[in-house]
């Protein structure tokens, strides 16, 4: 049924609740989880500098947060695959579930940020908007 999962993963207690499950769907679907964690690149930059540094930033901090999940899922014979994308939270998770093809979207309620989210959107509300397949939103 869900041969694809991505998981919407911030480092937030909400995403880690949705890997938790995404962990119990690919064990009972023998199903591949992906990581996608979205860069945020805010709407007005400076310089190129500045924009190199905020990828950067946010490369460092993912791909350690996405390292403990990966290797959480092997532990389990789970197979993972990871990646990191620039630009808005909602556009990039269903962005990156197009191009993979994914069966269904896990995403926590709520992400890092409580106050980005009136700034920009309710993120879980615009990837169940635009997505192209099932999402399971986690409290």
């Amino acid at each position: 049924m869900y041969k694809k999962i991505v998981v919407a993963y911030d480092g937030s207690e909400h995403s880690k609740k949705g890997f938790e499950v995404a962990l119990e769907l690919a064990k009972m679907f023998e199903s591949s989880i992906h990581i996608v964690s979205v860069a945020h690149i805010p709407d007005f930059v400076e310089t190129k500098d500045e924009l190199n540094g905020i990828l950067s930033d946010a490369r460092q901090y993912y791909e350690k947060i996405q390292q403990q999940a990966i290797d959480r899922a092997k532990s389990e014979g789970i197979e993972i695959n990871c990646a990191i994308v620039p630009g808005h939270p909602a556009n990039g998770v269903v962005s990156f579930a197009e191009s993979i093809k994914a069966d269904l979207i896990i995403v926590g309620q709520r992400g890092r940020s409580g106050v980005a989210r009136y700034i920009v959107g309710n993120v879980a509300e615009n990837i169940v908007r635009h997505a192209h397949c099932s999402v399971m939103v986690v409290k």
